[in-house]
């Protein structure tokens, strides 16, 4: 039995790829696969794919969408209520003018 450590390691001794343990290898910093929405992190590109595909990570994308899309909808709403206001103020600022104007 073998023991892999930090480098990777060959498995089978007796083929050409195989290295030296005394030579010395780069060493990369693996990649780190993260998903913000499950905060799901993993260094296997399979197991962050496999994750993307799963039920699970979907319904939570789509909880999420629908509440980007609500809080979206609220601020329009909002804004819209805030314009109203403005507009009805402008109106009621106009006709005072106007009364002022013809007196």
């Amino acid at each position: 039995m073998h023991e892999c450590q930090e480098e990777p390691c060959n498995s089978t001794a007796n083929t050409e790829d195989a290295q030296p343990a005394s030579q010395t290898q780069n060493i990369k910093t693996p990649k780190q696969f993260s998903c913000t929405t499950c905060n799901y992190k993993t260094k296997h590109d399979g197991h962050f794919k496999r994750h993307n595909a799963s039920y699970k990570h979907e319904k939570k994308v789509q909880k999420e969408d629908l509440a980007k899309r609500l809080k979206t909808e609220l601020e329009l709403k909002e804004d819209i209520k805030k314009i109203n206001e403005d507009l009805s103020t402008i109106k009621e600022q106009l006709k005072n003018l106007t009364i002022t104007t013809h007196n």
